[in-house]
C-alpha cells in the first residue's frame, strides 16, 4: 500500500471532503482539517499509514461503534485511489498539554470531573472488552463551555504504552493543579494512585472513578446545605430533641439574617405541567414502512429538575415495599439511589437561578445525568412510562417545533398541542433496547433519540445505541408517555 501523501494539499476534494489545513504529520499518522461540503461542517481527515487493510477497518468499527458524548464520534472510511482513512469528529477547545505550556490553573474541583470523565469514558471501555490506543493530554480538550472531550482511542488491540498514557495525563495535571486550595492534598493522592507514584499502586479506571466522584462530592457538598436540599436514604425518625435541634438552628439563622432563605427557595417561574394526545394512525417506522399505533399521549417537555426532585422526595418517604414496586427485577443490585451525580450542586444551582458547569439552571431545566433504571423509576411514580422508538416516530411526526433551537435551555410551553424539545435540549430514553442496524450482528442495546446541546446536528428523529442502561451523560434525560385506556 502506497503512503505517498504529497499530492495532499488545502483545497483538494476527495469526494465529499475538502482538505482545509493539516494538523498532525507524524511517523505514525497524519491528520488533515477538511470541510464536509454536503453537511457544511468541519471534520478530520486521519490518514492510514500502515499495511494491514483489514486491521485498519477492524480498528475504525470498533471506533464508530463508541458514542458516549465524551470520545470523539467516527463517521465513515474513505477510500481515494491508492489513500485510505477515516474522517472523525473536529473536537474544539484548548487541550491539557496547552492548558500546562500557557500556565493556566484549574481548581482541584474542576480537576477531579476531567478525572472522573477520563476515568468513565475508559471504564466503558473496558467493560465491553475493548482495548485502547495511546491517551495523552494533547488529546484531552476543554472547550469554552467547560465540557470535558477527548480523542476516541477504542482499538481491537491494546497498546502496550498504557503505562505511559497514565504518566503523561497524570503529570500534566499536576502542572495545572492549583495548589493550597481545598482538595488539592486528597487531588495529588489521586494523580498518584493514577500513575502508581508516592508509593501507591496503579488503580483501575473504574476506581479512579470512584475515588474521583468521592473527592469531587466533598468538595461541592455544603458543611449546611439548605433543608429543601437534604435527601437521606432512609426515613428520619423525629423526635423531641431532633425538633429541638432544628427550632436551635432556625433561631441562629435569624439572627444571622438567613432565615428566609433557608425556608424559602428564591421565587422560581411555575413549573410547566404539559401533556400532549397523539391520536392513533399509521405511521413511519424508525427503519422504514408503516406501523398502526393506537391514541397516547406524551409529555409536551422533558422532566424538569423540579419534576425529579419531587420524586426524590417522594422516594425518601417511601417505606420498603413502595420502593420495591418501583425498580425493575432486573435492576443491579448495586444500584441502590435514584440520585443523579453531584445532585447537590445541580439543585442548588436550579434553586438559585445559577450556573454549573457553564450552563444555565432552574427547576425548569430538563434533568439530566440520569441512567436507564432512575427513568423507569420515576415512570413507575408517574404511572407512566418511556416511549417506545415507534412512539417517539409518531410524536416527531406530529411535532410542529421546526424552528426550536437544539441549544440549552428552560422546557417550552409555547404550544401545548405538540410535543417540544425532541431535536434539542437533551437526548432522551427510550423504553426498549434493539439492534442498531449499522451492526446487524450485535446484540440489542439500549437506545436515547433526539438531538441534544452537545450534538445539535443530530435531530428529533436520531437514535444512539449505548453501552448500558446504567449511562449517564450530562446531555441525557427523559420524558413520559401515558396510555389511554379503551
Amino acid at each position: 500500500m502506497s503512503h505517498d501523501l504529497s499530492e495532499l494539499a488545502p483545497g483538494v476534494v476527495l469526494g465529499d471532503y475538502e482538505l482545509v489545513e493539516i494538523l498532525e504529520n507524524s511517523a505514525d499518522r497524519v491528520i488533515w482539517l477538511a470541510r464536509q461540503q454536503s453537511v457544511k461542517r468541519q471534520v478530520e481527515i486521519h490518514f492510514y499509514l500502515g499495511d494491514d487493510r483489514e486491521l485498519f477497518l477492524e480498528t475504525v468499527r470498533v471506533k464508530a461503534s463508541v458514542d458516549d458524548g465524551v470520545m470523539g464520534l467516527v463517521y465513515e472510511v474513505i477510500e481515494e485511489g491508492h489513500l485510505l482513512g477515516f474522517t472523525r469528529e473536529h473536537l474544539k477547545g484548548e487541550s491539557l498539554q496547552e492548558m500546562a505550556e500557557r500556565g493556566a490553573r484549574l481548581t482541584p474541583l474542576e480537576i477531579s470531573r476531567i478525572i472522573r470523565t477520563i476515568a468513565a469514558s475508559l471504564e466503558r471501555l473496558e467493560v465491553r472488552g475493548l482495548g485502547q490506543c495511546r491517551l495523552d493530554s494533547s488529546r484531552v480538550k476543554l472547550d469554552e463551555r467547560q465540557v470535558i472531550r477527548m480523542d476516541n482511542i477504542a482499538s481491537p488491540v491494546l497498546d502496550s504504552s498504557m503505562g505511559e498514557a497514565r504518566h503523561s495525563i497524570a503529570e500534566t495535571l499536576r502542572t495545572i493543579l492549583q495548589l493550597g486550595q481545598p482538595g488539592a492534598t486528597r487531588m495529588s493522592s489521586l494523580l498518584d494512585y493514577i500513575e502508581g507514584t508516592g508509593g501507591r499502586q496503579v488503580l483501575p479506571w473504574s476506581e479512579i472513578k470512584r475515588l474521583a466522584d468521592q473527592v469531587c462530592q466533598q468538595l461541592t457538598e455544603p458543611a449546611s446545605p439548605p433543608a429543601a436540599i437534604e435527601e437521606p436514604a432512609t426515613k428520619v425518625r423525629k423526635s423531641n430533641a431532633l425538633l429541638v435541634m432544628w427550632l436551635a438552628i432556625a433561631f441562629a439563622m435569624v439572627l444571622m439574617g438567613g432565615f428566609f432563605f433557608f425556608l424559602t427557595p428564591p421565587e422560581q417561574k411555575p413549573r410547566v405541567d404539559e401533556i400532549v394526545f397523539i391520536p392513533e394512525g399509521r405511521y413511519p417506522r424508525p427503519n422504514g414502512g408503516l406501523v398502526e399505533l393506537p391514541a397516547f399521549r406524551m409529555d409536551a417537555h422533558e422532566v424538569t429538575i423540579g419534576e425529579y426532585h419531587e420524586f426524590l422526595m417522594a422516594y425518601r418517604d417511601m417505606d420498603d415495599d413502595e420502593r420495591k414496586e418501583l425498580a425493575m427485577p432486573t435492576q443491579p443490585p448495586a444500584k441502590t439511589s435514584y440520585r443523579p451525580e453531584n445532585w447537590q450542586t445541580i439543585y442548588r444551582a436550579a434553586l438559585e437561578n445559577g450556573t454549573h458547569d457553564g450552563r444555565s439552571y432552574s427547576l425548569n431545566v430538563p434533568v439530566t445525568g440520569i441512567d436507564w433504571w432512575d427513568a423507569h423509576a420515576f415512570a413507575s411514580w408517574r404511572n407512566g412510562s418511556l416511549p417506545t422508538e415507534l412512539q417517539w416516530w409518531a410524536a416527531c411526526t406530529r411535532s410542529t417545533a421546526k424552528g426550536e433551537s437544539p441549544e440549552w435551555s428552560e422546557v417550552a410551553s409555547l404550544d401545548s398541542e405538540t410535543p417540544r424539545g425532541l431535536k434539542g435540549n437533551a437526548a432522551e430514553w427510550l423504553r426498549e433496547s434493539s439492534v442498531n442496524p449499522a451492526f446487524p450482528m450485535n446484540h440489542p442495546q439500549p437506545v436515547a433519540a433526539g438531538g441534544s446541546y452537545l450534538r445539535p446536528e443530530a435531530g428529533a428523529m436520531s437514535r444512539e445505541w449505548l453501552d448500558s442502561k446504567s449511562v449517564r451523560r450530562a446531555d441525557l434525560g427523559f420524558r413520559l408517555v401515558y396510555e389511554i385506556p379503551e
